[in-house]
């Protein structure tokens, strides 16, 4: 036996030395197999794997990696010859049942190296015998142990566990086990390595693909470079929704790294996965169930195409257009697609130092080409997905419309014209209306000439008007309409040249003079227009009512529009108003989103319409049915209103029958206060609505960092909101961000101390007391207490909120000696810093603590608090010793060498030490 055994370290400590010497080597050993008993030969071999399973791990030791892959080699050699001899391929032969019921028996031991190297060992055995199968027990046994490994306390035994089990999963199985337990691993295993190494084994399942997404927002950022990794092989495995947020996620990751992989790697990686085709692929990444899928889809297109200007030709990226001579896509050929990638294409252009006179179509002839596209689809069925792709496809060549320079008048008009006759013909989505209302800030300069523009486009869609021969009277007042046209041009040059000739007297006179003939041409055309439309029944159709509210609030949305003139007043109040209180919901709806628009822009206006859109807040919050549209468009009006004019806006109108007409008495349900509105959007922080919730916290977090409202209890409940565990609902994920980044802002808002520190023990009560059905059940108190405290510690005024929160937590449990809070509130106390606080405050701590330890019977709590006076009292004896040094060291200077200024310092220096 111990001959055997010497032969066979004689063989080990040769292949160990090279792997050139590994055939020599197996054939010695495969002669010693061949010539020894079975068991000997295993027990011997035994012996050698038992040294081989100590070595350590921690450096680099190539002899250990040469001698392991050896024994996989031989253990594949002598499983080979039993499978040929038994013409079977599943793995039982004594000898290698034998080494891994060794090896199987090692996973428990004690020492870390020993189940290092044994999982290590069954690693790389199993890697040598691919090709062979495993028999149930073997596999069962393997499986057990590995899955057992993979919650080592030990990160490096957990690593080769995930390598030595990977290769036994089975993705088909819904209920695999070594899937699952992966799949488990890399979401929650507290190493970055072993997250990373599971995330690059796992086998692919649908579910898994979910998570594999979910961790290309992992901390670590390797760990989300391994996941892009793994999703740029397989784009066809996602569905189209998964493969936006991976492109999404990652060309807005925070580390440059993972931004460039996008763009080098990822992007191209994917592309060719489809044929290298730029509108399959674009198709690939397409959502269009309606407009805010749509949104999502153009931010995912560009980022798409902004990758391959970096990387591919222009003109390669114009021929997967196949536009024609005028440099414009074939109408057969405009689909969701297309129009997308034109667009962005487009886009892309303008950022890049080209001639776009080679890219771009002329406008006359874009215009051209939309007014024939929407003529020939303006009678489809609006419940049809073409109609919905219409609507899309006009949304993105009015896009187009506005990449245009228009310091061409006859541009400007012809633009002009073109909107006006597809506002007025065509039936449209709100989203559509609002792009092509965007091109009026490029076309019509003037903002009042933009606004009278619109508003006579209102009245000719909201009456209508056949075509009447036109009266001698009427033209004769159009000849001096004309006059006055051509007066007011005159004057504008004469102007201009006065002020190039610095004649400053003549320049006022002559604007003084603009003003009046720009007054009269307005009064003569809106009487012109008014006396025309007076003659007719205006339309009450929902059609007409829902796109002049389109137009309106494509207006209203105007960045350049931020007062209410005399025309934006009058549109108010005959049309906006008038619609408030229709019993069409959508009418309504749209009609109350310009009226928020008008409030905005008029403090008047808001001191009314504040009260108006609390109703659907108290509604809700009493229990009464709401539509949810409205109540969120409510929510964000009055956080704007709150916001831009302050709290004083909230108050009772003094006369609210002078406010609306009778019609709309019923609207009003008289005032709200400051206290009703935010106990509204508090208690909406509960609502089983996502999108509520979203809005409401959204709200306090605006009002809180606009210092508009101080309150203690709401910062308590945005913090139980952030801490509360959530599911991976990506709007939630976005209102947990915008909490936590209130929360951190929080401290540099002046006078938010106070708030700041009343609102950390309530929330800390809260965790300690929530019921076990409440999520807030598994919050670790503990953790939100250091955070609320260290969250105090970034504040101007830390000193004397720890000095505040301390005695206020020793007294709390002065108070109650028998509470449950106590062992928490102890705790606490050793996490607050006490190298700031002044010895008086020393004392009066130390006699509370000391009644406390006298009070409270509960032995943890009181071992804390001794804890806390200990701390307090050797930070008293340095403070004390370093004192009697700087007494001594006073005594030792020669009065001889201080100057004035310095006698003056020390005597300042006694002074307030007395």
């Amino acid at each position: 036996m111990s001959e055997l055994f010497n032969k066979m370290c004689e063989i080990a400590n040769k292949a160990q030395v090279s792997s050139a010497h590994h055939p020599v080597c197996l054939h010695q050993l495969n002669k010693l197999f061949n010539t020894s008993k079975l068991n000997e030969f295993v027990e011997a071999f035994s012996n050698i794997l038992k040294i081989i399973m100590q070595a350590e791990y921690k450096n680099s030791n190539p002899e250990v990696e040469r001698i392991l892959q050896f024994v996989a080699l031989f253990c594949e050699g002598v499983e080979r010859k039993m499978s040929q001899d038994l013409e079977s391929t599943i793995m039982e032969s004594p000898f290698l049942s034998a080494i891994i019921q060794l090896l199987l028996m090692a996973q428990p031991n004690a020492n870390h190296v020993i189940r290092y190297r044994a999982c290590q060992l069954i690693q790389t055995i199993l890697s040598q015998l691919k090709g062979f199968e495993l028999s149930v027990e073997i596999f069962d046994t393997i499986q057990d142990a590995m899955l057992e490994r993979l919650k080592d306390e030990r990160e490096s035994v957990r690593l080769q566990a995930v390598c030595a089990i990977f290769s036994l999963q089975d993705p088909s199985d819904p209920d695999c086990p070594v899937v699952n337990e992966l799949s488990t691993q890399m979401m929650g295993d507290p190493s970055a390595k072993v997250r990373k190494l599971c995330l690059e084994k796992v086998g692919l399942r649908q579910d898994i693909l979910e998570n594999i997404i979910m961790k290309t927002r992992d901390v670590n950022v390797k760990v989300r470079l391994a996941a892009y990794t793994r999703c740029s092989l397989i784009p066809k495995a996602f569905k189209v929704i998964q493969r936006q947020k991976l492109i999404k996620y990652g060309f807005t990751d925070e580390n440059e790294s993972i931004r460039m992989y996008m763009h080098e790697h990822f992007v191209t990686s994917w592309f060719e996965c489809y044929e290298e085709d730029y509108l399959m692929f674009i198709n690939s990444l397409c959502l269009d169930s309606d407009f805010k899928d749509c949104k999502e889809t153009s931010v995912v297109v560009e980022h798409v195409l902004s990758a391959f200007f970096a990387s591919k030709p222009h003109l390669e990226l114009k021929q997967a257009l196949n536009l024609n001579e005028n440099r414009l896509l074939p109408l057969e050929d405009l689909k969701f697609e297309s129009v997308l990638y034109w667009r962005c294409y487009l886009e892309m252009l303008r950022k890049c130092d080209v001639d776009e006179d080679e890219y771009f179509p002329e406008l006359v002839h874009l215009c051209k080409y939309i007014q024939n596209y929407y003529k020939d689809k303006n009678d489809l069925d609006p419940e049809s997905v073409e109609y919905f792709h219409n609507q899309f496809i006009l949304q993105q060549l009015f896009q187009i419309t506005m990449k245009y320079d228009f310091g061409d008048k006859f541009l400007q008009e012809t633009l002009n014209a073109l909107v006006g006759e597809v506002l007025q013909n065509a039936v449209l989505e709100e989203e559509v209306v609002e792009a092509i209302m965007k091109n009026l800030d490029y076309t019509i300069p003037d903002v009042n000439e933009q606004i009278k523009f619109v508003c006579l486009l209102i009245s000719e869609i909201s009456y209508e008007v056949p075509e009447v021969p036109e009266p001698e009277e009427n033209n004769t007042n159009k000849l001096e309409l004309a006059k006055l046209k051509i007066e007011l041009s005159c004057l504008k040059e004469d102007l201009d040249v006065a002020i190039k000739e610095q004649n400053f007297l003549k320049a006022e006179g002559l604007k003084d003079r603009i003003t009046e003939v720009e007054n009269v041409i307005i009064n003569c055309e809106v009487a012109e227009s008014g006396e025309v439309l007076q003659e007719y029944e205006k339309k009450t159709d929902l059609g007409t009512l829902r796109k002049c509210l389109d137009i309106c609030n494509g207006l209203l949305s105007s960045l350049r529009i931020t007062t209410l003139n005399s025309m934006l007043m009058t549109l108010k109040d005959n049309t906006i108003q008038v619609l408030l209180s229709h019993k069409d919901e959508t009418v309504g709806y749209k009609a109350m989103k310009c009226y928020g628009l008008c409030c905005i822009m008029d403090q008047s206006t808001a001191e009314i319409g504040i009260h108006l859109f609390c109703v659907p807040i108290d509604s809700y919050s009493a229990g009464t049915v709401c539509n949810t549209d409205r109540l969120l468009l409510a929510i964000s009006a009055v956080v704007d209103m709150i916001v831009l004019y302050g709290t004083d806006l909230i108050a009772k109108p003094t006369d609210p029958e002078n406010s609306f007409d009778e019609q709309h008495e019923t609207i009003f349900k008289g005032g709200s206060s400051l206290t009703t509105i935010i106990q509204g959007l508090v208690d909406l922080l509960q609502d089983e609505n996502t999108d509520v919730q979203e809005h409401a916290s959204h709200g306090l977090c605006n009002l809180l960092l606009a210092s508009r409202i101080q309150s203690h209890a709401v910062i308590s409940r945005l913090i139980l909101k952030w801490c509360t565990p959530h599911s991976n609902d990506e709007q939630l994920q976005k209102m947990i961000q915008r909490i936590g980044l209130t929360l951190e802002k929080l401290p540099r808002i002046r006078d938010s101390a106070d708030e700041l520190e009343n609102a950390v023990l309530p929330t800390v009560k809260a965790i300690i007391k929530a019921p076990k059905t409440s999520p807030l059940a598994g919050v670790n108190a503990l953790n939100i207490a250091n955070f609320l405290i260290q969250l105090c510690q970034t504040h101007p005024q830390r000193y004397h909120m720890n000095s505040n929160l301390m005695i206020r937590i020793c007294s709390d449990m002065l108070k109650r000696p028998k509470s449950v809070n106590n062992l928490t509130y102890s705790k606490m106390l050793l996490m607050f810093p006490l190298d700031e606080i002044d010895s008086t405050l020393m004392r009066e701590l130390l006699t509370i603590c000391d009644d406390v330890r006298n009070e409270v019977l509960d032995k943890l709590v009181v071992r804390n608090v001794i804890k806390f006076i200990a701390n307090i009292t050797s930070l008293m004896n340095q403070i004390g010793s370093i004192q009697e040094e700087s007494d001594e060291d006073k005594e030792n200077i020669p009065v001889n060498n201080i100057s004035p200024q310095q006698q003056t310092s020390l005597d300042n220096i006694e002074s307030i030490e007395q």
